[in-house]
């Protein structure tokens, strides 16, 4: 994935990435940022990024709220 794959993904998903995040953590930026981090260092990106995006997050917010 390059770099402006990943600015646009951030730009288009971020904000509600950070909202659904919200159901889980307190601290929904820090699971959206853990999720994008996560993605960046995958070397084969998945086949879809934003359902991906939303599933890490999801797994990034449960453990911080936990």
């Amino acid at each position: 994935m390059t770099p402006r794959q990943l600015a646009d993904l951030v730009a288009a998903h971020a904000p509600v990435l950070a909202l659904f995040a919200r159901t889980w953590s307190d601290a929904p930026d820090d699971a959206v940022q853990d999720a994008f981090c996560r993605l960046a260092g995958l070397r084969t990106p998945p086949a879809d990024p934003a359902a991906w995006l939303f599933a890490a997050t999801r797994n990034a917010a449960i453990d911080r709220g936990r």
